[in-house]
């Protein structure tokens, strides 16, 4: 598959990449007007990836399955992060 391909295959399901990347990077700068500078990289990293899963299904496919499992998994990740921190 070409990049050209898969660039419009992803349109379908992500919505139009600059539009969708705009809504990203406002609920990102939304995001870091809180305590965002404070959380550990893993919290942040996570939030950064679900906000832009977000802007996906907001421009996007919003029965996209890909993108809510991605959401859940972002999440579980950070969940694992706090977790190790608390087993010491």
């Amino acid at each position: 598959m070409t990049v050209e391909a898969i660039i419009q295959e992803r349109a379908t399901t992500h919505g139009e990449y600059a539009t969708m990347a705009a809504l990203a990077q406002d609920i990102k700068y939304i995001m870091r007007r809180g305590r965002f500078t404070y959380l550990k990289p893993a919290h942040q990293e996570s939030l950064d990836l679900i906000a832009t899963k977000i802007a996906r299904i907001l421009c996007g496919d919003p029965d996209y399955r890909d993108s809510w499992n991605d959401i859940q998994g972002y999440a579980a990740l950070a969940e694992r992060a706090i977790s190790k921190r608390e087993e010491g």
